[in-house]
């Protein structure tokens, strides 16, 4: 017997299949650049400066 799949199951899966796919074509694209040279020089950290000990403001989404 086949059991049928509701909706939800099916957009869970197609937004994990997406998920999945798009961070593997994202990661081809960053090597691709990395090794034909097309990066704007070397990669640093960033620094942040807090003045008085503050915890740096977070905005609410």
């Amino acid at each position: 017997m086949v059991q049928r799949v509701g909706p939800e199951r099916v957009s869970w899966l197609l937004r994990a299949l997406h998920y999945l796919v798009q961070g593997h074509l994202v990661g081809l694209i960053g090597s691709a650049r990395y090794l034909l040279g097309l990066e704007r020089g070397r990669r640093h950290r960033a620094k942040v400066e807090l003045s008085g000990g503050a915890a740096p403001e977070i905005p609410e989404t």
